[in-house]
This record gives structure tokens, sequence and C-alpha cells, in this order.
């Protein structure tokens, strides 16, 4: 046999204890009582309480029966979960075991930190049995868990209408809050459901004192709960209403939180009920605002026709007298709901908003619809923008137009047919316009490194020859960008690749900058350009290949003939820079460059 040391010793016992734990965990699950009972010698209090939680989960009451004779203190072990023997049972209907553990003296009311009883646990539950049971036993009705919820609570979320008439029978609170500041009915409308059970229990906490006028932490009573999930309860709620039109935290009213869910009849409902058409959030936003934001276009229509305001629906001249509604009624940040329609794509709901005033509309940032429609796919709706006098050339104060946005959102479809609407109707393209930086869209587009875009503007007339407000042209930025498809494509449109800039660099100067190889390679091989023109500090690209160091664009530039006794402003060849660089590398000898 063989001998272990005393370190392996010990391991081997405690492997042994741990397949021991284990198999009297599964022991205690699966109802075997002979394994426990084998098992029980040498299995310590977290264990056997442990196995006590298993065995009252599944109802094995003679294995309860049998951990409790051994120790009967394990009945008030709480796991890490927050679980206790009396709490599982509950949860999981054994009314047995739940006797068990009383009469062996458990706390009814034993819940540990979370504070969950069994009596929540039996309520969340449904089970009606166990729920009578543990009242019966003096369970606190009314005892809140770590969040503040009660069992009432619990029962009222899953819909367990029976549970919550019992626990009313037996003076539970019904208007307790928890640490959210929600009520029982408060979460019993969160729930969302829409079965007979949900209206059941509903009834029953209106009927049993529920005051529907609290508020919980964001301001909302429970009609801004119900209206919000669309509950089929909402006109027996709105009898109990101090304030149909009240606002929750964010000014919302219950009519804006049911159009911001897409809730049609629930709208209906509420409006019937006289909830005020044009009431504004703290971002200035009505029912219509929110409703267009959301993309809900029937509820935007039900708006509409019974005279909400739209923002710009209608001109100020056509303001609904019967309504006495001020029609040109914006939101905090200048928009209408036609600028939150648009970014819907959905043609009808922007077909239904849009007038010739809506259509012209800027918000605080100068943006009007057909700029955000500009960036979307929907031809049909920049179409009916434009056809109700949308201005096509009006620029936002950052300086975007609705080419422009078009254009660098990458949506071709929308940005040709912008471009054909201007042709057609003999309007200038304006496909030069710099931006308030002095960039013209053309350079944006090849940042974007966007070919197709790029070869679109051109075709439809862009100059390849247009200037930034720092004299650069786009033979500069594809020079910079190093990018040959780009370059033969505005080489194709008449770009100057001979062009200087405002400190009078030419591209080949700024892809030497930019260590660009390839793209001096092709200005130089495929192009011609002269390699030895001079900036207005005197400096040649050979010049700044030696102070940069690139040894291998100082031998394109050789190559291609570039001069190097060209002397800079502060008199200065190629080789005295590279030696001021620090570039031992790169020497000049009395006419030629040598590289050691």
């Amino acid at each position: 046999m063989p001998k272990f040391k005393i370190s392996q010793r010990k391991e081997i016992s405690l492997l042994i204890y741990k397949f021991s734990l284990h198999d009297f965990v599964f022991a205690c699950t699966s109802g075997d009582s002979a394994g426990v009972v084998n098992l029980l010698d040498g299995i310590g209090y977290d264990e056997l309480s442990a196995g006590l939680i298993a065995a009252s989960s599944r109802g094995h009451a003679d294995i309860c029966k049998l951990i409790l004779q051994t120790d009967p203190q394990a009945a008030n072990y709480v796991d890490p979960q927050q679980w206790n023997a009396l709490r599982s049972a509950a949860c999981n209907n054994h009314d047995s075991v739940v006797d068990l553990l009383i009469q062996n003296g458990m706390e009814v009311d034993e819940c540990g930190e979370g504070g969950r009883t069994a009596l929540r646990a039996a309520a969340w539950s449904g089970h009606e049995r166990v729920v009578r049971r543990l009242l019966k036993c003096g369970a606190d009705v009314d005892k809140q868990d770590a969040e503040g919820r009660t069992a009432l609570m619990a029962a009222a979320f899953m819909d367990h209408a029976n549970i919550v008439s019992i626990l009313l029978d037996n003076n539970a609170s019904p208007n307790i809050m928890d640490n959210y500041g929600s009520t029982a009915l408060h979460l019993a409308l969160s729930a969302g459901t829409q079965t007979f059970d949900h209206n059941e229990t509903v009834a029953i906490l209106i009927k049993g004192g529920a005051n529907l006028n609290i508020e919980d932490m964001n301001g909302r009573n429970c009609l801004h709960v119900a209206s919000y999930h669309g509950d089929q309860n909402l006109p027996a709620i709105i009898d109990f209403i101090q304030n149909i039109d009240a606002q929750d935290q964010n000014g919302r009213t219950s009519l804006m939180l049911a159009a911001s869910q897409g809730h049609l009849i629930a709208c209906q409902q509420l409006i019937e009920h006289g909830a005020d058409t044009d009431a504004i959030d703290e971002f200035g936003r009505t029912a219509l605002i929110i409703a267009a934001m959301s993309g809900f276009l029937n509820v935007c229509e039900m708006l509409i026709s019974l005279g909400a305001d739209e923002g710009h629906k209608v001109n100020v001249s056509e303001m609904s007298i019967s309504f006495g509604i001020d029609k040109c009624r914006r939101d905090n940040d200048g928009a209408v709901a036609l600028h939150y329609a648009v970014a819907h794509s959905d043609l009808q709901l922007c077909k239904s908003l849009i007038t010739s005033t809506t259509a012209q509309a800027t918000d605080t940032r100068g943006v009007h619809p057909l700029l955000i429609a500009g960036q979307r796919s929907s031809v049909q709706i920049v179409e009916e923008l434009l056809k109700a006098g949308a201005p096509v050339h009006l620029q936002s104060h950052d300086g975007l137009s609705p080419l422009r946005a078009a254009a660098i959102s990458r949506n071709e479809p929308v940005l040709k047919f912008l471009l054909e609407y201007l042709r057609k109707n003999g309007e200038e393209l304006k496909l030069d316009e710099p931006d308030l930086d002095g960039v013209p869209l053309i350079h944006t587009l090849l940042v974007l490194r966007d070919a197709s875009m790029v070869t679109t503007l051109l075709e439809y007339g862009a100059s390849a020859k247009a200037r930034d407000s720092h004299g650069r042209s786009c033979a500069h930025i594809v020079a910079q960008l190093n990018d040959l498809k780009l370059a033969t494509i505005v080489r194709k449109y008449g770009a100057e690749f001979e062009a200087r800039d405002e400190d009078g660099r030419t591209p080949l100067m700024i892809a030497v900058w930019s260590s660009n190889y390839q793209i001096c390679y092709y200005m130089l091989e495929t192009i011609g350009v002269a390699p030895n023109v001079i900036d207005y500090q005197g400096a040649t690209a050979l010049n700044i290949a030696a102070n940069n160091g690139q040894r291998d664009i100082v031998m394109l530039l050789l190559r291609f003939g570039a001069e190097p006794s060209i002397c800079d402003n502060l008199g200065r060849c190629a080789s005295d820079v590279a030696q001021l660089a620090g570039h031992d590398h790169i020497r000049l000898s009395s006419s030629l460059f040598a590289l050691s």
C-alpha cells in the first residue's frame, strides 16, 4: 500500500469531504433518505443547512425532519442568495414542509438580509394554501424586504388576484410604497399584462383602498403607469384621478406617455376624458411631437384629426379657432413634429405632418426637416418636402446644406435626386460652396475616401480645382491621403497637381511631408510634376525629405531630377537640413546624394 505525506493526506481528505458534501446535497435534493442517513456523520452546520434548503425546495419532509433532528439550528440558515428552508418550501408550494419547519420553532418571518419572507415568496408564486397557513401562523402581512416590497406587491405584480384578495382581507396595506415610491397597484400596472387575472387584480386593489394618486420616485401616479403600458383598465383608473393632466418628473402627462408607446386606444380614452392634447413637458414637447419622435403614425393621425398642435401643421392664419390652439408651437429646441418624423423614413407619417410651413421650419440650430431627410434613404420623403417648399439651399448654423448632408451621409440616391431636382428647376447647384470651416464638399468626400460619391459630385460639375480656406486643392488632399484611386479620379476631372497652397506647397511637398511614397511616385512618374518647385520658405520636396530622414523618398526624388544644391531662405541645402536634423545616413557629395 502506498504511503502519503501529511500534506497529501490532507488534500485527499479535503477531496473526500467535497465529494461527500456534493453527495449529501444531491441526496437531499433527490429524496434519498437512506443516502442522507449514511452521509450525516461528519457533515457540518453549513452543509446540513444547504441540504435542508434543497430538501425543502423539493418537498422532502422526511429528510427535512432528519436534518432538523440532527441540528435544529439548520432551519435558521440563510444562504448567499438569501434563501432559507422556509422560504424555499413556501415558494415551491410544499405546505407540509412549511408546517414542519414552523412546528420546529422556525420564525415565520425569518428572511435574512434580503428581507424576502416566506409569505412574500408564496405570494409571488401564487400558492394560496401556503399563504393562508403562513398568515394563520402570524406572518407579518406588511413586512417589507430590502427594496421595500411587501407580499401584496409581489402578488400584485404577478397578477395573482386571489392572493391579493386574501392579503387585503388580512389587513395588508395597499398604499405602502417601496424604495422607488411604487405601491402594489403601480407594480401591477407596470407588468404590462392584458389578462383576466390582471384586470381582476387591478379591480381588487382599487376596491381595497388603493390610492391611485400616489406618485413614485419619477413623479408618476397610477394613471401615468397605466397609460405608459396601455392598460385595459384605464377608464376605471381615470375615475379616481384628481388631475388627468398631472405631470411626472419630466413634465410628461399620461397622454404623452401613452403616445410615446403608440397606445392609440389609451390616447383616445384619455382624450375622451378631457386630457389636454397640447400640454407640454419640460422639453416643450406635446403628445404629437412625442408620438412623431417614436414614429407612431396612427397616434399622430388621431391627434391631428382632433386638432392637436402639430407644431407647424398649418399656417398661423389657418389656426383652429374651434380649438383655440396655437399651431406654431415648437419644443425647446425649436423643432416641430416633422423634424422628428423625417428621421423614421416613414412616408405616410411625414405626409401627415408636411405643410408649406412645417417644411420650412428651422430649429435653434438652423436645422430644417430636409436637412434631416437628406441623411436618410427615403427619396419619396425628400420629394414631398420639396413639393411643400422646403429650402433646398438653406444651411444650418454650422454650414450644413441638404446636399452636403446627403453626401456626407453617403446617401447617393437622395444626393442624385437633389441634384436632378436643382438642374430640372434651373437652380444653381452650388457644389463648390464651402462650409463654415472653408472646406468644399468635394474635399470632405475625399477625406471620407468615398470614391463613388466623389465621382458623382464631379460628374454633376463640382470643381476638382476647388480650394479650401488654406488654399489646398483636391490634389493636395489626395496627396496627403496617399490614395491612388482618388488621385486618378480627380486628375481625370482636371485637378491641378502643380497647384500651391497658402504656404506655397505643392501636392508633391504635402505627400513628402506625409511620407507617402506611393503617391509621390505616381505624381513624378505618371503625372510628371516638377520636383524642384520651392515653397515660400525656399524649401523643395528634397529639402523636406532630407529633413524628415525619408531615405526612400530622397532616392525617388533624385531619380526624377531633384536638385540637391537648391538652398532655402536660410541658405540651407538638402544635405545641411539632413545634418541639422540628425539624419547622418543621408549626406551629399559635391553633386550627388550618397546614401550610407
